[in-house]
């Protein structure tokens, strides 16, 4: 007599499920290895930053400047100091090989030829300033929030259904929160040749500002008397993990070359005002969750910690159980 040959629904039912079990016994192992890289290429991203930033520094002499408000982006020939409206991301651009990028309408005195090349600006996506475990590298909207991205481009609106590219690092803003601001008000009839005179007697009327980067700031390395090691110089952002895409978080709905604002900038402390008067408390990196919309932290989507760049150029991956007075000093390059 002949047997027929073939599996039995009992074993093939076993062999499904042996696989199944495997599959699940290597896949925790496999998103690991994923996340491992992607927190590697968050490094890279940092080194390279704080590379720029001393490349900066060693031209100009001083480190990129803050700008000078959230209703600015950069101008091309405004110049690297604190007359450049754009904030730190824009004066870098010139030393991570991205010099065109930044000299988009330069010369240019034709307000329409002018509104082109800042919109192809602000719509370039920058993968060295995207974290792949946040999000992904593309262009976001506009929130209904905003009438318009900036004084100098005034084109690109909720209305308009602008969509920008954002940035995934803050900039060290020091251990005293300043908060941020619009910046000076635009004069439309005022010439370009006239910016420097008119503008440089505004100024933000805020507190200390004792980091590496602020509003109109020219910080040189020796105003780093904390020491270079001891100081912040850029790292990853805390994002509300609900507004990572829609440009409804406060802490993330302008652009990634607006001037001094909360998108871009973070501090390692806030104000606390208590009966003893103004005091700094720690603000301790937090890693993205949903719900909380918190401006100027640092912090990331790695589920450990976030990196950090120093103002010697090294990057250490700082864990979010980092003590809070240590991390609090990382702010301030002349707190001691």
């Amino acid at each position: 007599m002949r047997r027929s040959r073939g599996f039995t629904l009992v074993e093939l039912v076993v062999v499904i499920a042996i696989v199944a079990m495997l599959i699940g016994l290597m896949l925790p192992g496999v998103q690991a290895a994923r996340e491992a890289a992607r927190k590697k290429q968050c490094m890279n991203n940092v080194k390279q930053m704080a590379t720029a930033f001393l490349r900066h520094e060693s031209v100009w002499h001083h480190l990129p400047t803050g700008g000078w408000g959230y209703r600015w982006i950069g101008e091309p020939d405004a110049g690297y100091d604190a007359y450049q409206p754009g904030g730190w991301v824009y004066n870098i651009l010139a030393y991570v090989e991205l010099g065109e990028l930044r000299d988009l309408g330069s010369g240019t005195t034709d307000d329409q030829a002018r509104e082109q090349a800042f919109m192809a600006l602000v719509t370039t996506p920058i993968s060295l300033l995207n974290c792949p475990s946040k999000r992904p590298l593309a262009l976001y909207p506009m929130s209904n929030r905003n009438p318009y991205l900036a004084y100098n481009l005034k084109s690109c609106s909720s209305t308009s259904n602008c969509h920008v590219f954002r940035s995934d690092y803050r900039v060290n803003g020091g251990s005293l929160d300043i908060t941020e601001d619009e910046g000076p008000d635009l004069i439309p009839s005022l010439p370009r040749s006239e910016w420097k005179a008119h503008y440089s007697s505004w100024t933000k009327k805020a507190g200390d500002q004792n980091g590496i980067c602020y509003v109109k700031s020219t910080v040189r390395m020796a105003d780093i008397t904390d020491g270079a090691a001891h100081t912040a110089m850029v790292g990853e952002k805390y994002l509300d993990t609900n507004h990572y895409t829609d440009g409804y978080s406060h802490a993330d709905d302008q652009c990634a070359f607006t001037g001094f604002d909360r998108d871009l900038v973070g501090f390692t402390g806030e104000i606390n005002v208590g009966f003893s008067g103004e005091t700094s408390r720690a603000r301790v990196p937090l890693v993205d969750q949903p719900g909380y919309d918190l401006p100027f932290y640092f912090g990331s989507a790695h589920p450990d910690g976030f990196n950090m760049a120093f103002c010697d150029g090294s990057v250490r991956f700082i864990d979010y159980e980092v003590d809070g007075q240590v991390f609090l000093k990382y702010g301030g390059r002349d707190d001691e």
